[in-house]
């Protein structure tokens, strides 16, 4: 796991990973749910050494980091629906429930790119 970088946001490795391992399944076990989950977090900082930071903010991904402080994370996950496999895709922190268009816009990126790796989304909870 620790070869494996998880940053807030989308994880490249993960899709890459996933590019790999749908290679080898059949067109029937790529089809899969997008589930997304979002659960409450108790306040607080915590400095980061490695990237000389302090993690506790709001933050979306990439440099999309706001000076609010996150109480939500959001978890996106995907599942097939004709296999038994499930995997973590991305996670964000928002302060308060994430907002409706930032929602649109993950979920559709998300779908993007499984789609790119040869994964099709047919549904999302």
């Amino acid at each position: 796991m620790r070869r494996i970088s998880l940053a807030v946001g989308f994880c490249d490795n993960v899709f890459d990973m996933l590019r790999r391992k749908g290679q080898i399944m059949t067109d029937l076990n790529r089809i899969c749910c997008l589930v997304l989950d979002e659960i409450s977090l108790k306040c607080g900082f915590k400095y980061c050494k490695e990237e000389d930071k302090i993690m506790g903010f709001e933050h979306f991904g990439e440099s999309d980091e706001s000076d609010k402080v996150a109480n939500h994370a959001l978890v996106f996950m995907a599942r097939g629906l004709f296999d038994r496999w499930k995997q973590p895709l991305a996670y964000f922190f928002a302060h308060n429930s994430s907002p409706a268009a930032k929602m649109h816009e993950l979920v559709t990126q998300c779908i993007q790119r499984l789609r790119l790796v040869g994964f099709t989304v047919v549904c999302y909870l």
